[in-house]
């Protein structure tokens, strides 16, 4: 369905499972317009609620509730989660000692739950 709906997503999701070097990346300046809104998202959205599941198995509370843009959220924590936060936490360390990358995290918001 998706090759005949969207054969350029199609590939991409291929090349996403084995992916490679095949010449120059953008620079986070071409980037930007594209990536800070889904990285401020990000930050609005997925890392407020996975810390917030974090910190509930941390302290085995059986459900937690988390305020994010348009109300509250309640549910139980998910140890996966708490797993790919940490996952985050250690990339974000590495990338971070770019300064480039560092300040664009930074300025989505992203820093904030990840240092």
């Amino acid at each position: 369905m998706m090759r005949g709906r969207a054969p350029g997503v199609a590939d991409w999701c291929l090349r996403m499972n084995e992916p490679r070097n095949d010449g120059a990346f953008e620079t986070s300046g071409t980037l930007a317009p594209t990536l800070s809104p889904l990285l401020s998202y990000i930050a609005g959205y997925f890392l407020p609620w996975t810390v917030a599941n974090a910190r509930a198995l941390e302290r085995g509370e059986d459900s937690f509730a988390v305020d994010l843009p348009g109300g509250t959220y309640v549910q139980p924590p998910q140890k996966y989660h708490a797993k790919s936060l940490a996952e985050l936490r250690r990339k974000y360390a590495a990338a971070s000692a770019d300064s480039e990358t560092a300040a664009v995290l930074r300025d989505a918001g992203i820093a904030a739950f990840l240092a």
